[in-house]
């Protein structure tokens, strides 16, 4: 059995792709992580433009996706502040620049939960302190939290809080328009909440 000619596969019936099934936030990050490498500098802009931040956008910015900070920070053999630190910690993905991380912590069908946000509002001085405890000539960067969720998701007010900046999808659909793969992916993250 072929695959239909304009793309897609037979066995999923009205779908051209997993795209259109899926309902994992790893799926719509790895797609994000694949539209912004390369592009970090244009992506800063678009967070600066689009939720009021104030990253710095001359800075050299490297964009990480699935982050375990802990554990490879100290297979680094850098020192850890709390050997207690759950070396499974992930972070969706990480902006790095010298001066600003940016942590971001996505959701798709699913909302916050409390104990997630409260790990991630750890993570933001723990982070910092596995750094500063490096060597006191290095400059702690600032981190950042930023979050990712559905437009139907009405976030309130005390879980936005958690986040310096936060973004729908949908906005990410909107922004990266030279990659019509990436708007439908990113559609479709935004309409899978609740589902």
């Amino acid at each position: 059995m072929r695959d239909k000619d304009e793309g897609g596969l037979s066995w999923l019936g009205g779908h051209t792709g997993w795209w259109q099934v899926s309902r994992e936030e790893r799926y719509f990050c790895a797609e994000l992580y694949r539209v912004v490498h390369g592009k970090e500098a244009q992506f800063v802009k678009f967070l600066n433009r689009k939720c009021e931040q104030r990253l710095n956008e001359q800075a050299n910015w490297e964009l990480a996706y699935e982050v375990c900070f802990y554990r490879d920070w100290e297979k680094a053999d850098y020192p850890v502040p709390y050997p207690e630190l759950s070396k499974k910690r992930t972070f969706d993905l990480v902006l790095f620049s010298a001066a600003q991380i940016v942590l971001f912590e996505a959701k798709a069908q699913q909302s916050y939960s409390r104990s997630q946000l409260e790990y991630l509002k750890a993570d933001r001085n723990m982070i910092g302190e596995c750094i500063g405890c490096q060597s006191q000539d290095i400059d702690t960067p600032e981190i950042l939290t930023a979050g990712i969720k559905s437009g139907r998701y009405d976030a309130q007010a005390g879980t936005l809080g958690y986040f310096d900046l936060c973004l729908n999808w949908s906005d990410l659909a909107e922004w990266c328009t030279w990659d019509s793969h990436a708007t439908q992916v990113f559609k479709r993250a935004d309409c899978v909440y609740g589902s």
